[in-house]
């Protein structure tokens, strides 16, 4: 015990320069040094600039942005210090031990929203009116410092996919995979009452608003009101729906075997003829038909239930 309070009275005597240790560090990704644990203070000028070259010099570890956080005390620092430089007696002060961990920024959930929709919004017509609908989105995102770059893989975007990755000094931090949905505003049909599957589209059992919709859904048209008697429900609907076109057929109009006007047209050449259909069909509808003058078999659109256009 003697011998360790003599070496202590003729150490402490000869270390004229503190180092006063932080109690805590957020370090940026990199190497480490001693320097950037505390502050150094020595009794002469010259010795202070000696002493601190060798501590921003001398490398305690190597700092990650998966880093755990690190504790070091003030013997062990006095170690590393001793190991390399002996010669040069310093006193370790301050906070009796350290604790480092990699510095960060959270990104806010407002934040990477905005840039994840911005990106979105690249791809699409730009004079709509759009929402995103996003599932799962992350609430915060904890990076290194504000060395970081975000990187998009928009190759599935057309279908609702959006990757997100972050990235520092080229190794991958984070990677997130999106779904989402786009919405515009858009007149729809709505029915006003419940509509059993096979019962006929009446206008008068609907109503049209505008409403967000998914861009995927593809709701019945309202340019089609004036053919909406011409249609059926292919599905029971609630009241309140709204009318997607898979939701609703047209009725069959052309029956096998019924006499009807075929229409040729070529250029500003138009011939009419009778024909029979050799099948049912709706309208729009690519059916077969035979002259009844030649017997020649076409194939045709239907028009209407008494109207067929011809094909060539």
């Amino acid at each position: 015990m003697f011998f360790v309070l003599f070496f202590l009275v003729l150490l402490f005597p000869r270390a004229d320069c503190h180092f006063f240790l932080l109690k805590e560090l957020e370090a940026p990704p990199g190497s480490l040094t001693l320097a950037q644990l505390g502050h150094l203070s020595c009794s002469d000028p010259g010795t202070q600039k000696a002493y601190k070259t060798i501590a921003e010099k001398m490398r305690l570890a190597t700092i990650f942005p998966s880093s755990p956080p690190i504790l070091w005390n003030r013997g062990y620092l006095l170690k590393k210090w001793e190991q390399f430089h002996r010669e040069k007696p310093i006193l370790i002060a301050g906070a009796q031990e350290i604790q480092i961990r990699p510095s960060a920024v959270t990104v806010s959930r407002d934040e990477f929203r905005a840039l994840v929709e911005e990106e979105i919004l690249k791809s699409l017509p730009q004079d709509l009116d759009y929402k995103i609908q996003i599932r799962d989105f992350p609430s915060k995102i904890d990076l290194p410092g504000d060395q970081y770059r975000i990187e998009f893989l928009t190759d599935r975007i057309s279908r609702g996919h959006l990757r997100v990755k972050f990235f520092h000094e080229d190794r991958l931090l984070k990677q997130f995979f999106l779904n989402f949905k786009v919405l515009t505003r858009q007149g729809v049909f709505k029915t006003t009452t419940p509509l059993m599957r096979g019962e006929s589209l009446d206008p008068k059992r609907l109503r049209i608003e505008e409403e967000f919709i998914s861009i995927q859904e593809r709701p019945l048209s309202t340019s089609k009101f004036l053919e909406i008697p011409e249609m059926k429900v292919k599905r029971n609907l609630p009241a309140g729906t709204i009318v997607k076109a898979r939701d609703v057929e047209f009725k069959t109009i052309v029956k096998i075997r019924q006499r009807l006007k075929g229409i040729l047209k070529n250029g500003s050449l138009r011939i009419d003829m009778q024909v029979i259909s050799l099948r049912n069909g709706k309208k729009g509808d690519s059916i077969e038909v035979q002259s009844l003058d030649t017997k020649k078999k076409f194939q045709a659109i239907v028009i209407d239930s008494r109207t067929v256009k011809l094909i060539l």
